[in-house]
């Protein structure tokens, strides 16, 4: 398909790109006065020539996505992009361009016990996937920082993400802050009640298939283990403490601030305690609908 689809876009950006070429000399050409004339011209020859110049270093870069249309470029093509490489000037660019789920979306699942050998149990985020049989919750415009750091974690390992070990220390310690990041409905462990042991597995997630629905099950995923990406500790392991501390995240609270007026500083509680009783996502909207509110009723009332 992207060997079809490829050759296809770079004959679309030609055109465009001598389209353009073709209105830069047609506007030079109508330029009043002579002078000005001959110096819009030289000006789009120069850009002319610079830009079809990047154009076809850029091919390089942009046929990386398909073996045979990068194979097909010109010699001479490869050679122009390898002298300027070091310097950066054509680039692929694309906002996470590499995405996951090909073979499987990668998610980790967060496990405790107060046994190493039995009595393992899930936590359950408030909208990464966990349980294979709940349905993708709908949070756009909202986005939840922890959920996505998740993903991130999952797609490297936790010696590169210090925060994730972080994560798993306050959870075994029963940190309330944290846990108000969960799903506190399904809690697996008490908050006074933490469990002694918790480890992390690293699971790939795929959609349950159409042909799979005349069985009786009401699974939105399937998932098949992949390997165990924290191994299990607990609070006595010198080895996490040490980790948190050779990372610089300390283990303790001992951050306090000065309160310079009592008054906001009951009010920002009064809001934060308010404001963390509605969902995300409706409290979102609901200042997207006031604001486009406001912006409908002001012209009637300055009326």
């Amino acid at each position: 398909m992207l060997s079809e689809i490829m050759p296809v876009s770079i004959f679309i950006g030609t055109i465009s790109l001598c389209v353009n070429i073709l209105l830069a000399l047609y506007r030079s050409i109508i330029e009043p006065g002579f002078f000005k004339k001959i110096y819009a011209l030289i000006g789009t020859v120069f850009v002319t020539c610079a830009a079809i110049w990047l154009f076809i270093v850029s091919l390089v870069p942009h046929a990386a996505l398909d073996a045979r249309t990068r194979n097909n470029l010109w010699p001479i093509v490869h050679q122009w992009h390898k002298r300027i490489d070091e310097f950066h000037i054509s680039n692929a660019y694309g906002l996470f361009r590499r995405m996951t789920g090909i073979d499987g979306r990668p998610e980790i699942i967060i496990e405790g016990s107060n046994s190493l050998s039995t009595g393992w149990k899930e936590y359950h985020f408030l909208y990464k996937i966990g349980n294979p049989s709940e349905r993708p919750p709908f949070l756009i415009p909202h986005q939840p920082r922890l959920d996505w750091q998740m993903w991130f974690a999952a797609l490297g390992n936790y010696e590169h993400n210090p925060w994730f070990v972080s994560f798993i220390y306050r959870l075994l310690d029963g940190d309330k802050d944290v846990l108000k990041l969960m799903d506190t409905e399904h809690l697996p462990f008490p908050p006074n009640k933490p469990p002694k042991y918790i480890r992390a597995i690293l699971y790939k997630y795929s959609y349950t298939l159409p042909t799979n629905t005349k069985k009786k099950s009401n699974d939105w995923w399937t998932r098949r283990k992949v390997r165990e990406y924290f191994n299990s500790a607990n609070l006595d392991e010198k080895e996490m403490a040490e980790f948190l501390s050779s990372a610089g995240i300390p283990l303790e609270k001992t951050r306090f601030l000065r309160v310079t007026n009592a008054y906001l500083k009951k009010a920002l509680i009064f809001v934060r305690n308010y404001v963390t009783v509605i969902k995300p996502t409706t409290f979102i909207w609901s200042l997207i609908g006031t604001g486009f509110c406001i912006n409908f009723l002001a012209p009637i009332i300055r009326l």
